[in-house]
């Protein structure tokens, strides 16, 4: 499965959390996901790419995040794979 996602920060100036890039990257390793992630202005857009319950569960971190995030949302948009 393949999920497109955007992590849309609160408080001033939407700041999600330095680092909330590389989090997400190692977050999904340790899940055996394939992550890409990039800072689109205030929002943090990424690729995430494996298992279905996996990807599902990476979403549901993000809306947490690490320590000293500040999520509003998150925006995904799910991809099953085609045979």
């Amino acid at each position: 499965m393949r999920a497109h996602i955007t992590i849309i920060g609160s408080g001033v100036n939407g700041v999600i959390h330095v680092g909330f890039r590389q989090w997400l990257r190692e977050s999904g390793s340790i899940m055996g996901l394939r992550v890409q992630a990039r800072n689109e202005g205030e929002q943090v857009k990424a690729v995430i790419e494996g298992e279905p319950l996996s990807v599902i569960g990476l979403i549901k971190q993000c809306r947490l995040g690490p320590p000293r995030a500040r999520v509003l949302d998150v925006l995904a948009e799910l991809e099953r794979e085609r045979n």
